[in-house]
């Protein structure tokens, strides 16, 4: 099977001479019967139109916010420049066993002084994420909202005392469906360049 990344251009002008070409909303993704299937670009707008698909220009001003248990980092971007960045780390994480304390917490208690210390921790650490998107004042502004949040940790992203500014069900948010490495600033820039890129998988026959 052979595969190669590509650019928004370059996935024009796969799509562009094809007739035959279905769309995977759930899977974002083209597929050309027999030929090849297309992975798009996160940052892509597209939409289906009566006489096949329509792919537009990227957004131009995104928000990414990429969480993993005691460590996230945040990124305001406008055409590809970072604007705005913040890493956020904190200790909820239990030694060896290499599980959060808000996980532990479902079997085990917190009975524990180390416990109880990783429970307000974990408190903080997403009350500190909401603090910082509130204080940039560029939630209204970002035309989409990129975010990867284990199932795990969305009731406490999304369930902090301090609100985020935007709701769980706005329509400008977009899952990252890859997975991340720990969450910092070299992660971050990694992301949001990979958001610009599809790729192409070509069938065998």
């Amino acid at each position: 099977m052979q595969k190669e990344i590509l650019s928004i251009e370059k996935i024009i002008d796969y799509i562009k001479f094809e007739t035959e070409i279905e769309y995977d909303a759930d899977k974002q993704k083209l597929i050309c019967e027999n030929k090849w299937e297309i992975k798009l670009p996160l940052i892509i707008d597209r939409h289906i139109e009566e006489k096949g698909i329509a792919i537009e220009k990227s957004s131009e001003k995104n928000l990414f916010i990429l969480v993993r248990a005691g460590a996230a980092a945040l990124g305001f971007f406008e055409q590809g420049q970072l604007q705005l960045h913040k890493v956020i780390k904190t200790y909820m994480v239990r030694k060896k066993q290499g599980k959060s304390q808000l996980t532990h917490l479902k079997t085990k208690g917190k009975s524990k002084l180390g416990s109880r210390i990783r429970l307000r921790n974990s408190d903080a650490f997403f009350e500190n994420i909401s603090i910082k998107l509130n204080e940039w004042e560029i939630a209204d502004s970002a035309q989409k909202i990129f975010i990867y949040c284990p199932i795990a940790l969305k009731q406490f992203f999304y369930g902090t005392d301090v609100k985020l500014p935007f709701y769980k069900n706005d329509s400008r948010i977009e899952k990252i469906p890859f997975d991340i490495g720990t969450p910092d600033f070299d992660e971050l820039i990694k992301i949001e360049k990979k958001a610009h890129y599809g790729e192409i998988i070509f069938f065998e026959n």
